[in-house]
């Protein structure tokens, strides 16, 4: 489930994105840092919680894709120790997560994520979501849009031109 109300804006056009992703499965941190630096961004990866923490307290990011299954470290604690920290107190953390047991959205959000969303979720609803928080030009945001349509066109979840 999507809570919108907790985005922040997007950081100004000065800066430049970077992304932390921490998650423990190799194909998903993969893609996601292929599919953000395509896109212009500086993209961080982390296998656990642990290793994110660490990143997170040497560098700043413009946003942190954050599992909240990992070993070591799970993403609940991740969250709350990268909130601790000054450096990314204030940085947008994308909770995912396939554990869809009541509780785990709000203990999320109170551990500070600033969104929650449940695996599965396809590459361009994430990809769009994720758009919100970079500074993207408006091409690249109109490229990620396009390429999310076709994405859902393909795999049969938007109906095609002309069906209803």
């Amino acid at each position: 489930m999507e809570s919108l109300a907790h985005m922040p804006f997007p950081p100004s056009p000065q800066e430049k994105g970077s992304v932390i992703i921490a998650d423990d499965d190799p194909l998903i941190r993969s893609v996601l840092r292929s599919k953000l630096e395509g896109v212009g961004q500086t993209v961080h990866v982390a296998k656990d919680g642990l290793e994110v923490v660490a990143t997170a307290t040497r560098l700043r990011a413009t946003l942190i894709l954050l599992d909240f299954n990992m070993p070591g470290l799970n993403g609940l604690t991740a969250c709350q120790r990268i909130r601790a920290h000054p450096l990314n107190a204030q940085t947008p953390i994308v909770a995912l997560t396939a554990m869809n047991m009541e509780g785990v959205e709000s203990a999320a959000m109170r551990a500070g994520a600033t969104l929650f969303l449940t695996k599965p979720i396809g590459m361009a609803q994430l990809l769009g979501i994720v758009s919100r928080y970079l500074s993207l030009d408006d091409a690249t945001r109109r490229t990620i849009a396009a390429n999310a349509a076709r994405a859902n066109q393909i795999s049969g979840m938007a109906p095609r031109r002309g069906q209803t």
